[in-house]
């Protein structure tokens, strides 16, 4: 969701307090990270989020990770043009709940960057008292973070801090929602050619079948997607719901992307099992809230399953009859 965002051509520092990945993988890191080196600014922080838990248990391993443009704050201060910043981890600020710690801000810090917010401070009954008390002792000028995503982009004055939830979650939440409206893969498959949806068809190939990846034959899969596009659609009693993306998954086992009844919301088969190519191209999908991806992500991860059993409808008859010991 984060290729979303627009930002300005000309900052100078870009700060992100976290949250960056949904599915908590190293892989969904590596992606941001990717987008975020390249992002125009002159000095780009990161503060590790709950859902970049994996710092917790392999710090040294994720730093790693890090191209030399980006810097990863984890409980460490430091200083560019005379601004000081420091951040506070979400595991030392788990730590401090049962304990006597005390405040490990430097004094004069100007900005404050932790994941989680305050208690009372745009939190939802979801903050941390102790690093209330953290905060009103160091006084720094601003104490930016996250976490509460329903209060992003919103500012509180805590004495003479400014408080301010930067999470952009839900404002990319909407303008996702809005821009897909109801969408059906016929409708994406007329939107973008194949060389615009390789590179995440790629990484699908990549991610789950590494191997085979290295042996495409790209010249046949163009094919396949344009003889795809060439079907006409067809109208359906289903619609297609997506739970999760297509990283990892199998159809028969994760059924991350199902067909669905539209008269009573159940469960028919996975999408990559269902019998009509041309009922399928005319279904309206439905997005979970929670799954985060693009339009181009989807038509590849569409491409990907209505093909998981074989490039033509014909072919991926046979192959299912076969595998599953199927008969007329």
């Amino acid at each position: 969701m984060h290729r979303g965002l627009r930002i300005p051509s000309d900052i100078d520092i870009l700060i992100c307090a976290g949250d960056v990945i949904s599915d908590f993988s190293e892989e969904g890191l590596k992606d941001f990270l990717s987008w975020y080196s390249n992002v125009p600014a002159r000095l780009r922080i990161f503060v590790p989020g709950n859902h970049e838990i994996l710092f917790d248990y392999y710090p040294d391993k994720l730093n790693r990770l890090f191209p030399d443009n980006i810097v990863c704050l984890y409980d460490r201060r430091m200083e560019y043009k005379g601004i000081s910043f420091y951040s506070i981890s979400c595991k030392s600020l788990r730590n401090s709940f049962h304990s006597d710690i005390q405040s490990p801000v430097p004094e004069y810090t100007d900005i404050l960057i932790t994941h989680f917010p305050s208690q009372g401070i745009l939190d939802d009954n979801d903050g941390i008292r102790k690093l209330k008390d953290w905060v009103e002792e160091s006084r720094p000028a601003y104490h930016l973070f996250g976490h509460i995503h329903s209060q992003g982009e919103k500012m509180y004055d805590l004495l003479s801090i400014h408080c301010i939830n930067v999470s952009y979650f839900m404002k990319l939440k909407n303008e996702r929602n809005i821009s897909f409206g109801v969408v059906t893969f016929k409708h994406l498959l007329e939107q973008y050619d194949f060389e615009e949806i390789l590179q995440p068809f790629l990484k699908l190939w990549r991610y789950n079948a590494p191997e085979l990846a290295k042996r495409l034959d790209l010249n046949k899969w163009r094919k396949i997607y344009q003889s795809i596009q060439a079907i006409q659609e067809e109208p359906s009693d289903y619609y297609i719901k997506l739970v999760c993306r297509w990283e990892s998954c199998t159809p028969m086992i994760d059924m991350n992307c199902s067909v669905y009844s539209k008269a009573d919301n159940l469960r028919d088969c996975p999408m990559a099992n269902y019998h009509s190519w041309a009922e399928i191209l005319g279904m309206d999908i439905l997005i979970d809230e929670d799954v985060e991806i693009t339009p181009l992500e989807l038509t590849a991860g569409l491409l990907w399953e209505i093909t998981y059993y074989g490039g033509t409808e014909e072919m991926s008859h046979e192959n299912q009859k076969r595998i599953f010991n199927l008969k007329e």
